[in-house]
């Protein structure tokens, strides 16, 4: 069973919802010219419009099974993670989409998983969601933002959600969205090249030097685009840890020793590279990523793990045994 670990999809109902009630989740919901549904919150630019991929399954299982892909792990899209919400509505909003998630993907039987957002801006929220919706709802995993509210993943906050990922064996899938990059990425979508794998790596780094990954050694967090620049760069992560003091405080092992620590999606279009990444964390690190439905993602994901020539128990790692065994999926 082929799987890809790095899809998003946003449900229907979540917009039926909003049409109904939009104020109850601090926001409005707009039509488009072309006819596609907008969300607005007071004194903050337009969320983009919903197009209809990333909120279609049916036309999804065609895509993914010309693909060659048997299953989907889908996770939101990323405009809706709204840290910026107080509390309880960010909690009501996570809540909402959630539950559609679930309720949608269930008439699909093995085709589709759902992962849960949670309202980052509470920790203690955070982890309550997260319990909700892998015990009552049966999604697997979480997925968040490399930041939050200028906050990195390392921030005391998170703790009780660390703990309760890590208790119920929980995925993490870091997801960069926006990353705050000042003007030199504005133009020629730099801030998609650049930007958004900039922001997984210092991800990476705060979880590392923050002691994240001490406090919680058997937690599973998942980079996406191939783990960002932190196994490319791993060297200078390493040399930053030896020369300076602070990059030591909490993190009790050199970053080469948490490389194989985390996983990393193929999200990353070009062979070389995903060997590259295979050969360097090991083939149990690595699962099928595309980030469908977005124009940036890989639109053929398995071609480019086929082209990379990885042995074969690499390859099937990659392809399937992997995120079978990391989502515990049949």
């Amino acid at each position: 069973m082929i799987v890809d670990a790095h899809a998003h999809y946003l449900s229907p109902q979540v917009i039926a919802e909003l049409e109904r009630d939009a104020a109850s989740y601090g926001c409005e919901l707009r039509t488009t010219p072309q006819g596609l549904p907008q969300i607005v919150f007071p004194g903050r630019p337009p969320l983009r419009p919903v197009g209809q991929p990333v909120r279609d399954l049916v036309e999804r299982q065609q895509r993914i099974a010309r693909q060659g892909v048997d299953r989907q792990v889908l996770s939101t899209w990323m405009e809706m993670y709204c840290y910026f919400l107080p509390p309880e509505i960010g909690a009501r909003w996570c809540r909402l989409q959630n539950r559609t998630l679930a309720e949608d993907i269930k008439p699909y039987g093995d085709k589709f998983s759902g992962m849960a957002v949670v309202p980052l801006q509470d920790g203690k929220l955070a982890a309550q969601e997260l319990e909700y919706a892998a015990v009552q709802l049966g999604l697997r995993g979480v997925m968040v933002a490399p930041n939050f509210l200028e906050r990195n993943l390392d921030d005391p906050s998170l703790e009780p959600l660390w703990t309760v990922a890590e208790q119920l064996d929980q995925p993490v899938l870091v997801h960069p969205y926006a990353p705050q990059v000042g003007f030199r990425l504005q133009r020629y979508n730099l801030s998609q090249a650049v930007g958004n794998p900039m922001d997984t790596t210092i991800a990476a780094g705060s979880l590392v030097f923050g002691g994240v990954a001490d406090r919680h050694p058997n937690l599973k967090i998942i980079l996406v685009h191939g783990g960002g620049f932190f196994p490319y760069q791993i060297g200078r992560f390493q040399r930053v840890y030896e020369v300076t003091p602070e990059a030591r405080a909490h993190a009790q092992q050199p970053p080469l020793d948490y490389l194989r620590w985390f996983y990393y999606d193929t999200m990353l279009l070009f062979a070389p590279a995903v060997r590259y990444l295979a050969e360097t964390v090991g083939g149990e690190r690595v699962l099928l990523g595309s980030d469908y439905p977005f124009d940036v993602g890989d639109s053929d994901p398995v071609r480019v793990v086929r082209e990379a020539r990885l042995d074969a128990t690499t390859e099937r790692q990659v392809l399937s045994d992997t995120c079978c065994g990391l989502f515990r999926l049949a």
